[in-house]
């Protein structure tokens, strides 16, 4: 089993979006204290979107993902032109793209 997550359906706010543009980094790879990710049953999707409405904490929460058969093992992610990137784990500091 792997993870395939929607690049879309990732919620970034503007300020780290422009930050992230400016120093060439990924945002998926920044820290993100006070975030949650969370793997359920899709049948239980709606239910638990609900609960976690519910909180002020969780008033934004969304599904940016689904399990898949494949990319075994892995984290893939469809982006926004409909092709899959393996997100590797980090390993170091993460460097700005220059290009």
């Amino acid at each position: 089993m792997g993870i395939l997550i929607n690049e879309t359906a990732v919620p970034v706010r503007p300020a780290v979006k422009a930050a992230c543009d400016i120093l060439g980094y990924d945002p998926l790879y920044m820290a993100n204290e006070g975030k949650l990710i969370a793997i359920a049953d899709a049948r239980h999707t709606e239910k638990v979107l609900e609960i976690m409405r519910a909180d002020c904490y969780g008033k934004d929460a969304c599904v940016i993902g689904r399990v898949v058969s494949k990319p075994a093992g892995q984290v893939g992610l469809e982006t926004a032109i409909g092709g899959i990137r393996l997100l590797d784990m980090l390993i170091g500091d993460q460097l700005p793209r220059i290009c």
